[in-house]
């Protein structure tokens, strides 16, 4: 529930977060993989940018989620970035369409590559589909996305990782 999330969220050793992040990534690349991408939603969102700062990645894909200053900047992420974002995400300084934009906007600003996609009537969570993810969104007071919305999203960031 919307508590036990803000308890999680809170407190998580973000920094710890990432090293953990890093070492999966190397372990990847020690057996073999020659292309790595973090791929996340809300927390692992913004994890999979701060990882795009400092691991070893070809690639990053967030939906809904940015990393705060003290832990990425996006003007130091030197890899292509995808960023997925509803319009009317309400989660201020994390999620929120100004947020998003602004980090896009340091990133390109500093010679960055990357691509925000904003989904029309879309909150938090619109990638999430299922009976659970209905409930949660509906709790929470999130618009519901339409099927073709989700799909659209994940044809992007599946076509961005091919890309790569």
């Amino acid at each position: 529930d919307k508590e036990e999330a803000r308890h999680l969220f809170s407190d998580l050793d973000w920094p710890g977060a990432v090293q953990e992040c890093c070492q999966a990534i190397e372990y990847l690349r020690g057996e073999g993989c020659s292309k790595v991408v973090a791929f996340g939603s809300c927390m692992g969102g913004a994890l999979a940018l701060a990882a795009g700062q400092h691991c070893n990645l070809d690639g990053a894909v967030s939906f809904y989620g940015t990393p705060s200053r003290r832990l990425a900047q996006p003007e130091h992420v030197k890899i292509p970035v995808q960023i997925h974002v509803g319009e009317l995400d309400k989660h201020v300084g994390f999620s929120d369409l100004a947020t998003v934009d602004r980090w896009i906007s340091d990133l390109h600003s500093a010679g960055g590559s990357g691509v925000m996609y904003v989904y029309e009537a879309c909150g938090h969570a619109f990638l999430n589909s299922g009976d659970l993810a209905v409930e949660l969104r509906k709790n929470i007071g999130h618009p519901e996305p339409t099927k073709a919305v989700q799909e659209l999203a994940w044809e992007r960031a599946l076509e961005f990782i091919r890309s790569i």
